[in-house]
């Protein structure tokens, strides 16, 4: 039997403990495999961090996914005097996009969907972005030809 010459890598799981053993070749003068290091990590404390956050991640978009209220995730985009000129949306549910009438906004800008959107709603935000403070409003966004809250 030859042995490699390549690093390799495995996973077990032994009385509810899971190990990674990496396993290098330790080469001889001539390049031959002369013997062989192991090395082993119990990694069963990431593997179930990962499994929980990837768990929380899919209940977090089954809820996002589903749930029946309008609902984006924006960037605000300011100039160097930090006044708002525009957002950017990162995440939006079926529903923001039912209420809005916005259809494939993910990744756009507003002033790109609506260039006559009205300045209200960048400074809203913007004050939002800048000082962390929620805002509860009522406003017209006619551009849209809607109200919202």
């Amino acid at each position: 039997m030859v042995a490699s010459k390549q690093p390799l890598t495995s996973e077990d799981e032994r009385s509810g403990i899971i190990f990674r053993h990496h396993y290098h070749p330790v080469l001889d003068i001539d390049g031959q495999v002369n013997s062989i290091a192991c090395f082993s990590r119990d990694i069963t404390g990431r593997m179930r961090a990962e499994e929980a956050l990837r768990q929380s991640e899919e209940r977090y978009r089954t809820m996002f996914e589903t749930m029946l209220e309008g609902f984006c995730v924006i960037e605000v985009l300011f100039d160097a005097d930090d006044r708002p000129l525009d957002y950017r949306f990162l995440e939006i549910n079926p529903a923001f996009e039912a209420q809005t009438g916005l259809k494939n906004a993910r990744g756009k800008r507003m002033r790109e969907l609506a260039p006559e959107h009205e300045a209200h709603w960048f400074e809203i935000y913007g004050e939002v972005a800048l000082t962390g403070e929620p805002a509860r409003f009522v406003n017209e966004a006619k551009s849209l030809n809607r109200w919202f809250e």
